[in-house]
């Protein structure tokens, strides 16, 4: 198992309920246009936990790259007055550690394997992403 199957994804998680416990005002409805992908149904897996995360997993082998990201529905539009910028802060919290990484250790562990990782918020999406050479995955 990955070391970031369960503190990365958990703290995440984390805090992005404290995001969302932090809404004083009922957080309105996005309507958010339908995105369509065609891909071969060979080329890709589905599979949605018991806690309602979606899990997609895509191959390509054409790309020698191993791509994890996770992307939450939350992002600057559920800021009410008064909280903008708050969705943009709790995406650059992961990068200062976790209980039992330290900041150094998210960025040290990727190193290690050649990866580079980000992250992004939209309107609407808050995104983490690593990348690594398939080689070291």
């Amino acid at each position: 198992m990955k070391w970031w199957y369960g503190v990365g994804v958990g703290t995440l998680i984390g805090i992005f309920l404290v995001l969302l416990s932090l809404q004083k005002k009922k957080v309105r409805k996005i309507t958010r246009p339908k995105i369509i992908v065609t891909l071969a149904k060979d080329h890709m897996k589905k599979a949605v936990l018991d806690n309602g995360m979606t899990i997609l997993v895509f191959q390509n082998k054409a790309v020698p790259k191993v791509l994890l990201q996770v992307a939450y529905e939350v992002g600057s539009a559920v800021e009410q007055a008064g909280e903008k910028g708050l969705a943009h802060l709790i995406e650059h919290m992961i990068f200062k550690g976790t209980e039992k990484l330290s900041e150094g250790d998210i960025d040290a562990i990727a190193r290690k394997f050649g990866a580079t990782f980000n992250a992004f918020t939209s309107k609407e999406v808050t995104s983490y992403y690593f990348e690594v050479n398939k080689n070291n995955w």
